[in-house]
């Protein structure tokens, strides 16, 4: 089984129901979020409670990755929403980038001392500013460009951090850094203006998220806010519930 990814019966589920995630409510996420997370990708931001020892409830949103130690184990690691982003380290040219979803490279040095030269990126999801080093990212940007045929110039402007539009047959594909994607790099069909979109937008624009057990409420900002089971339907849900069926229908008889 590769480092980076995952089978269901390898999901930590008793560590993420510490958390109030129930494993029939992760079972019943979209198909595309949950193979995302068996990829080793982040979820979605999703609504989290812990109970502490001294009975008391905290409630807060958070990101979360499976990850795989040397010895074999899977275990999670979370990526708390915060209430905003720490900019603190960086100027006002850098800031602005972040903000507008696009990477910026600066100098970090490590506890120890060394010297390295860091991609810095906003996940508008969490308002964490997420980081990698240069040199992985350098070699993961050097093969995408071989993979995409890029000439020096193309390659040269992912390095800088900037997206890259470019128009095999004729069709515009827009690749660039995504630190919160799967080895740092998010390609998508459009120009730029798409390509920064998708990376502001957290799920699709329903409402609902129906599973078999239950459903995910999805707010106006595209967040899963809260998790209803089939019992607690209300009529609107089950209204949506015809709707989104009645589509489906429609959809599958027209590919027929």
């Amino acid at each position: 089984m590769s480092k980076d990814n995952f089978i269901e019966e390898e999901i930590p589920y008793e560590v993420l129901k510490q958390f109030g995630l129930k494993q029939q409510m992760l079972e019943d996420l979209p198909q595309d979020v949950i193979q995302n997370i068996l990829g080793g990708k982040l979820s979605p931001v999703l609504p989290m409670k812990y109970h502490t020892l001294d009975g008391n409830i905290i409630e807060f949103k958070s990101r979360f990755r499976l990850t795989r130690s040397e010895d074999g184990q899977v275990h999670v690691l979370f990526a708390p929403k915060l209430k905003e982003a720490d900019f603190t380290r960086f100027n006002g040219e850098q800031r602005e980038r972040l903000l507008k979803g696009m990477s910026v490279i600066a100098l970090t040095i490590t506890d120890d001392g060394a010297r390295t030269m860091t991609f810095y990126q906003l996940d508008p999801a969490t308002r964490q500013v997420m980081s990698a080093p240069m040199p992985a990212m350098t070699h993961n940007i050097y093969s995408i460009a071989e993979q995409f045929e890029m000439n020096n110039a193309e390659r040269d402007t992912l390095l800088q951090g900037d997206p890259v539009t470019i128009y095999p047959e004729d069709e515009a594909i827009t690749i660039g850094v995504s630190l919160v994607d799967k080895c740092g790099i998010r390609i998508v069909k459009g120009e730029e203006d798409v390509w920064l979109q998708s990376s502001r937008r957290e799920y699709q624009k329903e409402s609902y998220a129906f599973g078999l057990n239950g459903c995910w409420v999805i707010g106006d900002d595209g967040e899963f806010a809260g998790y209803v089971k089939e019992e607690d339907y209300s009529d609107e849900i089950y209204n949506e519930l015809k709707r989104q069926s009645r589509q489906e229908t429609t959809r599958s008889s027209i590919t027929r």
